[in-house]
Protein backbone atom coordinates (compact mmCIF):
# COMPACT_ATOMS: atom_id res chain seq x y z
CA UNK A 1 0.00 0.00 0.00
CA UNK A 2 1.01 3.69 -0.73
CA UNK A 3 0.12 6.75 1.30
CA UNK A 4 -1.89 9.49 -0.49
CA UNK A 5 0.46 11.64 -0.10
CA UNK A 6 2.96 10.02 -1.95
CA UNK A 7 3.59 9.65 -5.45
CA UNK A 8 2.00 6.78 -7.69
CA UNK A 9 3.23 4.21 -9.25
CA UNK A 10 5.45 5.41 -12.28
CA UNK A 11 5.95 8.87 -10.48
CA UNK A 12 7.93 7.16 -7.64
CA UNK A 13 10.72 9.21 -5.96
CA UNK A 14 13.63 7.73 -8.20
CA UNK A 15 12.22 9.30 -11.14
CA UNK A 16 12.43 12.70 -9.75
CA UNK A 17 15.61 12.57 -8.81
CA UNK A 18 18.81 13.86 -10.70
CA UNK A 19 18.87 12.72 -14.20
CA UNK A 20 22.39 11.16 -13.99
CA UNK A 21 21.54 8.95 -10.45
CA UNK A 22 22.78 5.29 -10.98
CA UNK A 23 22.75 2.81 -7.89
CA UNK A 24 26.19 2.42 -6.49
CA UNK A 25 25.55 -1.10 -5.95
CA UNK A 26 25.95 -3.65 -9.08
CA UNK A 27 22.53 -4.68 -10.32
CA UNK A 28 23.34 -8.41 -9.55
CA UNK A 29 23.26 -7.44 -6.01
CA UNK A 30 19.81 -5.50 -5.89
CA UNK A 31 17.62 -7.89 -7.87
CA UNK A 32 14.46 -9.18 -5.80
CA UNK A 33 14.31 -12.73 -5.10
CA UNK A 34 12.53 -14.25 -8.01
CA UNK A 35 13.56 -11.66 -10.98
CA UNK A 36 17.59 -11.29 -11.63
CA UNK A 37 18.83 -7.94 -13.02
CA UNK A 38 20.01 -8.58 -16.37
CA UNK A 39 23.83 -7.45 -17.06
CA UNK A 40 25.06 -8.05 -13.78
CA UNK A 41 28.48 -5.82 -13.42
CA UNK A 42 26.97 -2.63 -13.60
CA UNK A 43 24.66 0.16 -12.27
CA UNK A 44 21.56 0.96 -13.06
CA UNK A 45 19.99 4.32 -13.50
CA UNK A 46 16.75 5.70 -12.01
CA UNK A 47 14.25 5.42 -14.39
CA UNK A 48 15.22 1.49 -14.60
CA UNK A 49 15.05 0.75 -10.73
CA UNK A 50 11.24 2.64 -11.08
CA UNK A 51 10.68 0.50 -14.20
CA UNK A 52 12.17 -2.47 -12.27
CA UNK A 53 9.88 -1.94 -9.57
CA UNK A 54 7.00 -1.76 -11.31
CA UNK A 55 8.33 -4.76 -13.59
CA UNK A 56 8.74 -6.94 -10.04
CA UNK A 57 5.27 -6.05 -8.68
CA UNK A 58 3.33 -6.99 -11.38
CA UNK A 59 5.85 -10.25 -12.19
CA UNK A 60 4.93 -11.57 -8.53
CA UNK A 61 1.61 -10.31 -8.80
CA UNK A 62 2.09 -8.45 -5.17
CA UNK A 63 -1.48 -6.62 -4.36
CA UNK A 64 -0.63 -3.43 -4.88
CA UNK A 65 -3.07 -0.12 -3.49
CA UNK A 66 -2.28 2.78 -4.60
CA UNK A 67 -3.32 5.67 -2.31
CA UNK A 68 -4.56 3.80 0.59
CA UNK A 69 -4.71 5.92 4.00
CA UNK A 70 -3.35 3.66 6.98
CA UNK A 71 -4.83 4.97 9.86
CA UNK A 72 -3.87 2.62 12.71
CA UNK A 73 -1.94 -0.87 12.83
CA UNK A 74 -2.89 -3.17 15.64
CA UNK A 75 -1.90 -7.10 16.47
CA UNK A 76 -4.46 -9.53 14.89
CA UNK A 77 -6.34 -12.06 17.25
CA UNK A 78 -5.08 -15.14 15.72
CA UNK A 79 -1.31 -13.54 15.32
CA UNK A 80 -0.03 -11.04 13.13
CA UNK A 81 -0.77 -7.93 12.23
CA UNK A 82 -3.73 -5.61 11.27
CA UNK A 83 -3.76 -2.29 8.76
CA UNK A 84 -6.97 -0.71 9.06
CA UNK A 85 -7.35 1.86 5.90
CA UNK A 86 -10.00 3.54 4.20
CA UNK A 87 -10.62 0.68 1.89
CA UNK A 88 -11.26 -1.53 4.81
CA UNK A 89 -8.89 -3.71 7.36
CA UNK A 90 -5.89 -5.77 5.67
CA UNK A 91 -4.09 -8.52 8.03
CA UNK A 92 -1.24 -10.06 7.27
CA UNK A 93 1.92 -12.08 9.45
CA UNK A 94 4.47 -9.36 9.38
CA UNK A 95 4.39 -5.06 8.51
CA UNK A 96 7.19 -3.53 7.02
CA UNK A 97 7.30 0.34 7.37
CA UNK A 98 8.72 1.89 4.70
CA UNK A 99 7.98 5.54 4.89
CA UNK A 100 11.91 6.28 4.98
CA UNK A 101 12.66 8.90 7.50
CA UNK A 102 13.69 11.80 5.49
CA UNK A 103 10.51 13.52 3.81
CA UNK A 104 11.09 16.72 3.24
CA UNK A 105 14.03 18.51 2.17
CA UNK A 106 16.25 20.45 5.05
CA UNK A 107 17.59 23.45 3.52
CA UNK A 108 18.90 25.93 6.41
CA UNK A 109 18.66 29.17 6.77
CA UNK A 110 21.89 30.90 5.57
CA UNK A 111 22.75 34.91 5.05
CA UNK A 112 24.37 33.78 1.77
CA UNK A 113 24.77 37.16 -0.84
CA UNK A 114 21.91 37.18 -3.35
CA UNK A 115 23.96 36.27 -6.27
CA UNK A 116 24.69 32.62 -4.47
CA UNK A 117 22.65 29.78 -5.93
CA UNK A 118 21.58 27.94 -3.39
CA UNK A 119 20.01 23.91 -4.28
CA UNK A 120 19.10 20.99 -2.57
CA UNK A 121 19.96 17.55 -4.07
CA UNK A 122 16.22 17.17 -4.23
CA UNK A 123 15.50 19.55 -6.54
CA UNK A 124 19.02 19.31 -8.68
CA UNK A 125 18.76 17.63 -11.78
CA UNK A 126 21.95 18.56 -14.14
CA UNK A 127 24.48 20.73 -14.41
CA UNK A 128 22.70 23.25 -17.02
CA UNK A 129 20.92 24.39 -13.65
CA UNK A 130 23.95 26.31 -12.14
CA UNK A 131 26.08 29.26 -13.35
CA UNK A 132 29.56 29.08 -13.96
CA UNK A 133 31.97 29.01 -11.80
CA UNK A 134 32.82 27.32 -8.39
CA UNK A 135 30.43 24.92 -6.62
CA UNK A 136 30.79 23.81 -2.98
CA UNK A 137 28.42 20.35 -2.55
CA UNK A 138 27.74 20.43 1.65
CA UNK A 139 27.81 16.16 2.72
CA UNK A 140 29.59 13.47 1.40
CA UNK A 141 26.72 10.57 1.44
CA UNK A 142 26.20 9.16 -1.75
CA UNK A 143 24.01 11.88 -3.55
CA UNK A 144 26.72 14.75 -2.26
CA UNK A 145 29.70 12.37 -4.34
CA UNK A 146 27.54 11.36 -7.03
CA UNK A 147 26.60 15.03 -8.10
CA UNK A 148 30.48 16.09 -7.21
CA UNK A 149 31.45 13.81 -9.45
CA UNK A 150 29.13 14.65 -11.78
CA UNK A 151 29.67 18.86 -11.74
CA UNK A 152 33.25 18.05 -11.65
CA UNK A 153 33.62 17.91 -15.12
CA UNK A 154 32.92 21.32 -15.94
CA UNK A 155 33.55 23.44 -12.57
CA UNK A 156 35.96 23.17 -9.66
CA UNK A 157 34.17 21.48 -6.89
CA UNK A 158 34.48 21.41 -3.05
CA UNK A 159 32.60 18.89 -1.04
CA UNK A 160 32.14 19.76 2.39
CA UNK A 161 32.09 16.92 5.25
CA UNK A 162 31.11 17.10 9.00
CA UNK A 163 33.59 13.78 9.74
CA UNK A 164 34.95 12.27 6.94
CA UNK A 165 33.73 8.93 5.75
CA UNK A 166 35.32 5.36 6.12
CA UNK A 167 35.54 4.37 1.74
CA UNK A 168 36.90 1.95 -0.11
CA UNK A 169 37.13 2.69 -4.17
CA UNK A 170 33.88 1.68 -5.77
CA UNK A 171 35.89 -0.48 -8.12
CA UNK A 172 39.40 -2.72 -7.46
CA UNK A 173 40.98 -4.46 -10.13
CA UNK A 174 38.63 -4.21 -12.20
CA UNK A 175 35.75 -5.64 -9.89
CA UNK A 176 33.14 -4.16 -7.87
CA UNK A 177 34.20 -3.96 -3.83
CA UNK A 178 30.27 -4.44 -3.00
CA UNK A 179 31.11 -8.02 -2.38
CA UNK A 180 33.95 -7.34 -0.45
CA UNK A 181 31.76 -5.15 1.74
CA UNK A 182 28.87 -7.19 2.50
CA UNK A 183 31.87 -9.93 4.11
CA UNK A 184 33.05 -7.51 6.14
CA UNK A 185 29.71 -6.90 7.67
CA UNK A 186 29.48 -10.55 8.73
CA UNK A 187 29.00 -11.02 12.58
CA UNK A 188 32.42 -11.77 14.09
CA UNK A 189 34.16 -9.78 11.90
CA UNK A 190 36.34 -7.08 13.59
CA UNK A 191 35.49 -3.68 12.39
CA UNK A 192 38.30 -1.06 10.97
CA UNK A 193 39.66 1.43 13.44
CA UNK A 194 37.22 5.01 13.35
CA UNK A 195 40.72 7.57 12.03
CA UNK A 196 43.51 6.67 10.36
CA UNK A 197 46.64 7.20 13.03
CA UNK A 198 48.40 9.83 10.88
CA UNK A 199 45.22 11.89 9.61
CA UNK A 200 42.83 12.42 12.21
CA UNK A 201 39.34 13.04 10.99
CA UNK A 202 39.77 11.32 7.75
CA UNK A 203 38.48 7.77 8.30
CA UNK A 204 39.89 4.46 6.97
CA UNK A 205 39.08 2.33 3.63
CA UNK A 206 36.41 0.38 3.75
CA UNK A 207 33.24 0.23 1.57
CA UNK A 208 31.74 3.26 0.00
CA UNK A 209 31.56 5.92 -2.76
CA UNK A 210 35.44 6.59 -2.85
CA UNK A 211 35.63 10.42 -2.22
CA UNK A 212 39.45 11.06 -3.58
CA UNK A 213 38.63 8.94 -6.65
CA UNK A 214 36.30 12.53 -7.56
CA UNK A 215 39.71 14.34 -8.30
CA UNK A 216 39.59 12.35 -11.80
CA UNK A 217 36.11 14.17 -12.81
CA UNK A 218 37.79 17.04 -12.11
CA UNK A 219 39.29 19.34 -10.02
CA UNK A 220 37.36 18.56 -6.06
CA UNK A 221 38.75 19.65 -2.67
CA UNK A 222 37.46 17.89 0.52
CA UNK A 223 37.61 19.78 3.88
CA UNK A 224 35.95 19.66 7.23
CA UNK A 225 36.47 20.71 10.79
CA UNK A 226 39.09 18.43 11.01
CA UNK A 227 40.71 20.01 7.83
CA UNK A 228 41.47 19.28 4.15
CA UNK A 229 42.33 15.01 4.06
CA UNK A 230 44.14 13.79 1.43
CA UNK A 231 43.37 10.86 -0.46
Amino acid sequence: MTDPARPAAGRHIWRRRWDSLRLFTPARLSALPGMPWSGADRYPGKDEVADYLQAYAAHVELPVQLGATVSLLRPAPGGGFEAVTDNGVHTGAGVVVATGPFQQPHIPHLPLAPEVVALHSAGYRDPAQLPDGPVLVAGGGNSGVQIAAELAATRPVTVTLGTRQPVLPQRLLGADTAPLAARARRPGRRAAPPHRRDQPGCGPDVPGPALPALRRFGPVGLGGPAGPCSP
